[in-house]
């Protein structure tokens, strides 16, 4: 059996590959403060990305076959306020990452960001001059640039946003959101932010996908509906049963200096993954398979 690296396996989508099944890799997974957000049955290694040679010291302990490099911070407002720290790890990490693969001659999977697009237009694509309007965008584009740049056989997916089940140590916005409700509180949730909404199983499939097929180059991965935040929490009150739902429509331009910060259209054009074999769901569906699960 093949050994996958997975950088960030106590996070959001890190947890979602962990527990993603499928037979034909031994997961190992790298992380730097959250142990207990990785499963027991997982080799875990505690690593600083940050520091030279400290991962390419597991990488060689390990004698992975590939590398899916998912640790970052996420964070949009972190990243405003904390440049470079942020940096150091959104495009320090990932530069050092990719030189230690193309060395090694290892294939690289990186998890970039729709966020990377200005948020300007419609229907992105892979071939779109990129803008971005933050400091995450910014730092996930000059990542991707340097990645290709150092190992042109690696690969980069462009992520929509997220939702589902995580981990102990990771955090979702779909489950603050049923938090509050269930406290009988508001959610306010803006009608014109658009996203290609995708469940963190499809964004883990699309991510073996990709390693499977060998693939390179950039593929935008997301789900099939592309729909405002405010129509994603109506459908998510809906599918949970959740009587009453405070929902507040909203507008970016509602709050002072927001659309500066937060791009309003991300939605994608998905058919180069879609050409690969990548599986395109509604929101309904995503959201009816989490529901049966729980």
């Amino acid at each position: 059996m093949k050994r996958l690296l997975v950088t960030g396996a106590s996070g959001f989508l890190g947890w979602n590959v962990c527990e993603f099944p499928q037979e034909d890799w031994e997961i190992l997974g790298i992380y730097h403060d959250h142990e207990n957000g990785i499963p027991d049955y997982i080799q875990s290694y505690q690593v600083d990305l940050r520091e030279s040679d400290a991962f390419e010291q597991v990488l060689e302990r390990t004698q992975a076959d590939a590398v899916l490099h998912l640790a970052a911070n996420s964070n949009p407002k972190y990243c405003e306020d904390n440049p470079s720290t942020s940096y150091s790890v959104n495009v320090g990490s990932s530069r050092a990452i990719a030189q230690v693969c193309k060395d090694l001659a290892i294939p690289m999977v990186f998890a970039s960001s729709e966020q990377v697009y200005s948020g300007s237009k419609a229907n992105n694509s892979e071939e779109d001059e990129l803008s971005p309007i933050n400091a995450y965008g910014n730092q996930k584009m000059t990542a991707e640039q340097k990645i290709m740049r150092i190992h042109p056989e690696a690969c980069i997916a462009r992520l929509a946003v997220m939702f589902g089940d995580h981990g102990p140590s990771a955090k979702c916005f779909m489950h603050e959101w049923l938090d509050k409700w269930e406290k009988g509180e508001e959610v306010t949730a803006f009608n014109d932010e658009i996203r290609n909404f995708l469940s963190g199983y499809s964004a883990a499939e699309g991510l073996f996908l990709l390693l499977e097929r060998q693939a390179t180059g950039i593929f935008n991965i997301g789900g099939k509906d592309a729909i405002s935040r405010f129509e994603f929490a109506q459908k998510l009150a809906e599918k949970y049963g959740v009587k009453d739902a405070k929902i507040k429509s909203a507008s970016q331009k509602d709050i002072p200096g927001l659309a500066e910060t937060r791009p309003a259209d991300l939605s994608m054009d998905l058919s180069k993954a879609e050409s690969l074999g990548f599986v395109l769901r509604t929101v309904d569906e995503e959201l009816t398979e989490l529901t049966n699960v729980n």
